[in-house]
């Protein structure tokens, strides 16, 4: 409401143009009360100024032209180092990216880069002649000490010794996110572009500018074959200050002297700071005063002119300046309200137009900014959500591998889980064979996959394509575009492979196989998704272990349950041989009686592992349902009832097969209990026999009391005893 309200009084208005209509007022009487003899020499005084600013102003925009290309340069290593962080990758990667800057990139010809250690970890070039001198040969200890200290560094110039262009080499720190110092990423700089660039420069009409050095050697000039051979400037007046001071601007501005031509010239320099360079400018003296006599002529004529036109022009400007102001001033307070789409109108002379531009460039910039600053968190939130469900993935993946006891549908389970949650084009697990000798394709999860199963498709550890590889090394191993990979191997059934990332499935120390992912696309693995399968293949090498002992303890328990079956089958066969081969008994609901002989039920009855029932079709209908009983899968013999009627209820089979099988069990105490009570009978009687026998000292009264003792103990009819040796010597009739 206040910028409305000064919109609609125009008092501002008029007393900004009243004050700027008196300030012109002022100037011209001023201007007309100091001309006369005064003029002309002020006139010659500025014009000299105005020479030595316009020649300071030149070699400063020569200056930053020249510092600009450098700086550009400069940044194009720095940037690189802060997206790529190089010391993080492997030495292949490194390379990968060093020629990717190199392709675009025309002004550099060489890219090294050297590690904390200041070992040379990659390097490439462009240049194919042999007489060019590798850029990695001209990096000093000295020059990787000033870049540990955080410095960067621009080498002298020196020319290539074929075709003579001129060239510098750069070097920047590599640091990580808390600025330690990681490496030196370093690349040779083709000085040519910049040749051209201070040719191109204009000064005057007739001058010329040129770089040095600051130990005043030429670097560059429109003379070529000067600048080729270095030649020392440093007699030139400008050159020799610049030796002298070369971090400071003249003193005394632009200077007459000989240029570097020869002739008297108007020159000055501008230092660059980095590199120690400056430019220096000169303009014949010709040209630089030749304005100075003329202006000398018409400044009267000028003076009188401005002083009768101040008034009306003072007049007339004040009005055109102070309403822009004042409509700029109205729309950056709408602005700063939050009406971002408000525009000031770009009127009222160049410079408030430039103002009323540079104010609506700001606010696109802003506004700008916002959306772009809209559009960045969007985007983090896509990728948030990405990883979202990629930790979702392989949580789910985790989750089937700890409960799949089975090594082979875990394998079959993971790479389709894995093919088809992440979408990759080819997901394979190979697994180390027993010589160590081969990475043997055991699951795959596309249809690729499957032929090579049926193929039996296997790969030489340390020698055939990634897989070979990592199952060698041990180490995760990614190729994020496979047609700069060496090691990659060319799979037929597998043509649109693009990316390729093998990961070691690991248990302790030892590397049982390896995870192959094959995606369609480049670059299709970043530093995440290496992340997240890292933890799904440490989970697929304990599934696969766990599997393993799995199938070890259900052998295992196998071979216990056949050695109890058979020890079962031993003991009772010995203990039924003892009791005529057979025990049985009948009840017929009144009376108990022993089996002399065994059932005369069907001897194939009681080798079945199920129940019987046996229809008998007399006067009265009868069945007869045969149950084995059954101990530790051993059938020890037969349980047989008899019914009335038709039919069995099933629940009065179930209730005689628990009743069997409590019996088997009762039968096996039993049995244990008779063993038990057998032993300890005979320990008894050997311990009589003993104390009997060990109470004579005489040899034939212990005798006699041996053979009596066994004889009334075991209850044999007869038994004797002797001793004698017998002869085994050969006789010699013999």
């Amino acid at each position: 409401m206040i910028m409305e309200t000064k919109k609609k009084n125009p008092r501002p208005v008029r007393s900004l143009s009243a004050t700027l209509a008196t300030a012109f007022l002022a100037l011209s009487l001023l201007i007309l009360l100091a001309s006369g003899g005064l003029q002309l020499f002020y006139n010659i005084q500025t014009q000299q100024q105005a020479v030595s600013s316009q020649q300071q102003v030149v070699a400063q925009n020569a200056a930053r032209s020249v510092s600009s290309f450098i700086e550009q340069n400069f940044t194009v290593l720095s940037t690189t180092v802060e997206l790529v962080h190089p010391n993080t990758l492997s030495s292949a990667a490194q390379i990968q990216i060093l020629q990717s800057l190199l392709a675009n990139q025309p002004s550099f010809r060489q890219f090294a880069f050297f590690d904390a250690q200041d070992k040379e970890t990659a390097q490439t070039s462009r240049v194919q002649h042999s007489g060019s001198i590798a850029v990695t040969s001209l990096v000093t200890k000295n020059i990787l000490a000033q870049i540990h200290k955080g410095e960067k560094y621009i080498s002298p110039v020196y020319y290539d010794a074929v075709n003579f262009e001129p060239l510098a080499f750069m070097a920047v720190p590599a640091t990580n996110a808390v600025g330690e110092y990681q490496g030196t990423f370093v690349g040779e700089l083709n000085l040519i572009s910049m040749f051209n660039l201070v040719n191109q420069l204009k000064v005057g009409n007739t001058g010329y500018a040129y770089v040095v050095d600051s130990r005043g050697k030429l670097i560059a000039f429109k003379d070529t074959s000067l600048a080729s051979k270095g030649k020392d400037v440093s007699n030139i007046t400008t050159v020799n200050e610049f030796i002298r001071n070369p971090a400071s601007t003249p003193t005394q501005g632009a200077s007459l002297y000989t240029g570097i031509n020869g002739a008297v010239v108007v020159g000055t320099y501008v230092p660059l700071g980095t590199p120690e360079w400056a430019v220096v400018t000169e303009l014949p003296w010709q040209e630089a005063y030749g304005a100075s006599i003329q202006v000398g002529i018409v400044s009267i004529a000028i003076l009188v002119t401005l002083a009768a036109l101040a008034a009306a022009v003072g007049v007339l400007l004040a009005r055109r300046l102070a309403i822009p102001l004042i409509d700029l001033t109205s729309t950056a307070t709408a602005i700063a309200a939050g009406d971002l789409k408000r525009r000031a109108m770009v009127k009222g002379g160049s410079e408030i137009e430039a103002l009323a531009g540079a104010f609506n460039n700001m606010t696109d910039q802003m506004q700008g900014l916002i959306g772009g600053l809209e559009e960045r968190v969007s985007e983090r939130t896509r990728v948030l959500e990405k990883r979202g469900l990629e930790l979702q993935s392989a949580a789910q993946i985790v989750r089937q591998v700890s409960t799949i006891p089975d090594s082979t549908a875990l394998l079959n389970q993971v790479t389709r889980l894995i093919r088809e949650r992440f979408g990759y084009y080819h997901t394979g697990i190979f697994l180390v064979d027993d010589n160590e000798e081969y990475a043997v394709l055991k699951a795959a999860g596309s249809e690729a996959g499957q032929l090579m199963l049926a193929s039996n498709h296997k790969l030489k550890i340390g020698e055939t394509g990634i897989v070979g590889y990592v199952a060698k090394t041990g180490e995760p191993r990614i190729a994020l575009d496979v047609g700069t990979d060496a090691v990659h191997f060319q799979n037929p059934l597998l043509p649109y492979t693009r990316s390729e990332m093998a990961l070691p499935l690991k248990v302790t120390e030892r590397t049982i196989g390896v995870l192959d992912i094959q995606s369609d696309k480049t670059n299709a693995f970043d530093q995440n998704s290496i992340s997240i399968m890292q933890i799904v293949t440490d989970q697929i090498s304990i599934g696969i272990e766990r599997a393993q002992l799995f199938k070890g303890l259900q052998e295992n328990t196998a071979a216990l349950e056949l050695s109890l079956q058979e020890n079962t089958s031993r003991t009772w066969r010995n203990f039924l041989e003892q009791n005529r081969g057979y025990l049985g008994y009948q009840y017929d609901g009144v009376t108990m009686e022993s089996l002399a002989n065994p059932s005369g039920e069907d001897p194939g009855t009681i080798r079945k592992d199920q129940p019987v029932t046996v229809k008998r079709e007399t006067k009265k209908s009868s069945n007869t349902l045969a149950v084995p009983i059954r101990l530790r899968g051993q059938t020890l013999g037969l349980l047989n009832l008899q019914f009335q009627g038709t039919d069995i209820p099933q629940e009065t089979q179930r209730v005689v097969e628990e009743a069997a099988n409590r019996l088997a069990l009762a039968l096996e105490n039993a049995r244990l209990v008779q063993d038990a009570q057998r032993l300890a009978m005979r320990e008894r009687q050997i311990n009589v026999i003993s104390a009997q026998v060990q109470q004579s000292t005489n040899l034939d009264i212990l005798l006699q009391n041996t053979v009596r003792e066994l004889g009334n103990a075991l209850g044999t009819p007869k038994t004797f005893i002797q001793i004698g040796l017998v002869n085994s010597e050969p006789k010699k009739d013999q």
